[in-house]
């Protein structure tokens, strides 16, 4: 899902760390600030597409382990787009 890559950016925003693949969602902004944004978008597509009730219930099971881990613990488990 898209929340996926807000939450690689917002992991990404958090150590410091650079990638190409994130430039164009990254501004002068102070990285804390881009870091809750993109937080929050993450936990927003989550939600949305979790409140889309499909059948698979595998992928259900992922997006709510990466909100619970998000909104409980924010932490990102894992790296979903460019950065691995």
């Amino acid at each position: 899902t898209i929340g996926n890559l807000y939450s690689d950016l917002s992991e990404a925003l958090k150590a410091g760390e650079k990638h190409e693949c994130y430039s164009k969602y990254m501004s002068n902004e102070p990285a804390m600030t881009q870091m809750e944004r993109a937080r929050t978008l993450a936990i927003k597509y989550y939600k949305k597409a979790l409140d889309l009730h499909t059948d698979d219930k595998s992928a259900n099971e992922s997006l709510q382990e990466w909100l619970t881990e998000l909104t409980t613990k924010d932490n990102n488990i894992g790296w979903h787009y460019c950065a691995y």
